[in-house]
């Protein structure tokens, strides 16, 4: 783990630690403890068939378009997978899928920190809004060039 992911992890382990803690000294919060242990097992699986149909989106995408792969730090890969898991809606994912591949592959824009806060705000219809409107203003020369410079929203 690393970036992003170990500060959650340092939070979890300290609420816990904290929780657990004062739970066995007082006797109290039992019941808030493994309500805590259920939300936190809860969630983290719920968000697993996301993070899965996203990273698999993407590396079809790349295998399917023989892209060529960047050197990437891996807490913006991290970042992406794990707030593109949060989407539930099937066109988001495959939003966050794309971000993904812009940010993984060369002869891309780079994929800057706000693009991920801006598409975790979007609803899917105003993501598919912004994406034809972004269609329609593409003037590139040729398809191969359109393909190299923007993988849609």
């Amino acid at each position: 783990m690393c970036g992003v992911t170990d500060e959650i992890e340092v939070y979890r382990a300290s609420a816990e630690a904290a929780l657990n803690t004062f739970s066995e000294q007082t006797g109290l919060l039992g019941p808030v403890k493994q309500r805590f242990d259920y939300l936190k097992q809860r969630i983290y699986y719920r968000q697993l068939p996301n993070l899965a149909r996203e990273a698999t989106l993407a590396a079809q995408k790349i295998r399917t378009l023989n892209l060529p792969l960047a050197s990437v730090e891996d807490p913006i890969v991290l970042r992406i997978l794990e707030e593109g898991s949060w989407a539930d809606d099937e066109d988001m994912q495959v939003v966050w899928a794309n971000l993904l591949v812009n940010a993984i592959t060369e002869g891309t824009p780079d994929v800057h920190a706000a693009f991920r806060v801006v598409l975790d705000q979007l609803e899917p219809v105003e993501a598919r809004t912004l994406n034809h409107l972004a269609d329609k203003a593409n003037f590139a020369a040729s398809p191969e060039d359109q393909r190299s410079r923007r993988y849609s929203l």
